[in-house]
Formats: C-alpha cells, sequence, structure tokens
C-alpha cells in the first residue's frame, strides 16, 4: 500500500487476496508487513479462511484497524468467499474498508462494501435453449 493512503488508516490494515487457486491473507503496518499466511488450494477456502485470519492476528499480537481486498478479476468462488469475509469483518469491527491491488496497495476511498470483478459472467445454471 502506499505511504500516503497508510498514512491516513494509521493502524494495522488486514489484507485478502483470494483470487486465485492460492490465497493470501497478510497484516501491514505502514510500509511493513508483519504478518502473511498463504491457503494453499481455494477448493475449502470457506472453511480455513477465517480460521487462518484468526490465527495469524493472534499469532502476530495485533488489533485490526482497516481491512483491504482485492476485488478481482478473479476466480469466482475465491473472490465470493474472500470478498464476503473482507465485507463482514468490517461491518463486524467497525473498521475501514478499502479495495486493493493483488499485492495489497490501496486502490480505492473508504467502501461500505467491495464487490467483486470475475474473469467473466458467472455460469450458474445452463442455458435454456430457445424454444
Amino acid at each position: 500500500m502506499s505511504m500516503k493512503n497508510r498514512e491516513k488508516l494509521a493502524g494495522k490494515i488486514l489484507f485478502i487476496n483470494t483470487a486465485e487457486n492460492d490465497s493470501l491473507i497478510a497484516v501491514f503496518d505502514a510500509e511493513e508487513k508483519i504478518g502473511q499466511v498463504i491457503i494453499k488450494n481455494n477448493s475449502d477456502l470457506s472453511e480455513k479462511l477465517l480460521f487462518e485470519i484468526n490465527k495469524m492476528i493472534k499469532k502476530a499480537k495485533v488489533k485490526i484497524d482497516g481491512i483491504s481486498v482485492f476485488p478481482g478479476p478473479g476466480l469466482y468462488t475465491g473472490l465470493r468467499v474472500g470478498i464476503t469475509c473482507a465485507n463482514f469483518l468490517s461491518l463486524s469491527f467497525g473498521v475501514p474498508l478499502f479495495s486493493a491491488d493483488c499485492n495489497g496497495k490501496i486502490i480505492s476511498p473508504v467502501n461500505d462494501f467491495v464487490l467483486p470483478i470475475y474473469f467473466s459472467d458467472a455460469k450458474i445454471t445452463k442455458e435454456n435453449p430457445k424454444v
């Protein structure tokens, strides 16, 4: 994240990037990364993400002052899980929420919520042939 944006936040920022097959969660303080976890294989991300975030925050012994999340483009399920988690944590902790690039650099002002950007349109059901 840029120093300009971090100075405004003045605290520890949780970063979540779940756009790829392996997910990254990290905690930044100013320009320094003070904790990081890579979650391999997003197939069970919904079961692991909150657990790994909690474990990392406890290990780093920090209080989160803001949350940044990479909105994509990326994989449908990974983004859905990661962004939902970021939105939920921001609301629950009462901390600011930001969109960030894939490396954690804040790219937006404070958001009420973040929406995902997918590689393509979601294909949840098969298209019905026209009759």
